[in-house]
């Protein structure tokens, strides 16, 4: 019988699939802790990947990121975001969200002066920030690109416009 108990309970084992983290909404999310390597489990939080592919500088930046699941701004946009050339050729990403994503930005960034924030795009954080002072008017600018990063976003970012009425 035990045998049996085991072979039963094996099969069970192996055929439940093993628990996968929903992909975070697109947004920007309050950093809770940084990881080099990824850790086996984090105590609070979701735990994502932090792309380098988009910057040009990752020199000592985390691997990983635990962010708040709960407290974030979506990344709901209410124009196609914009490349910019700059002086250095090098391309400034300028977004403006939609003024519902405006409005918690603007809470969001006001609770969370000098702390970290993460923009996550496609369950990946691609920048990662501290901020400084509140963000009111709803308009954000992702530099630091590297040479087509700036053009892979334009291309992921396009589906986050929202559809006006």
């Amino acid at each position: 019988m035990s045998l049996l108990f085991t072979l039963l309970l094996s099969a069970f084992l192996y055929s439940t699939p093993v628990p996968v983290e929903p992909i975070v909404p697109d947004g920007i999310y309050l950093v809770l802790d940084q990881f080099d390597v990824q850790p086996q489990g984090i105590a609070v939080g979701q735990l994502i990947p932090y792309s380098h592919d988009f910057l040009d500088d990752d020199e000592g930046e985390a691997r990983f990121l635990a962010v708040d699941p709960v407290d974030f701004v979506p990344l709901q946009l209410s124009t196609a975001p914009e490349g910019v050339v700059q002086k250095d050729k090098r391309i400034n990403l300028l977004l403006t969200l939609e003024s519902a994503s405006a409005k918690r930005l603007a809470e969001f960034s006001t609770r969370h002066v000098n702390q970290r924030v993460a923009t996550v795009i496609n369950g990946q954080a691609v920048t990662l920030h501290i901020i400084r002072m509140p963000i009111t008017e709803g308009k954000l600018q992702v530099t630091r690109c590297t040479d087509h990063a700036c053009e892979k976003l334009l291309v992921a970012l396009k589906d986050n416009v929202v559809q006006q009425d």
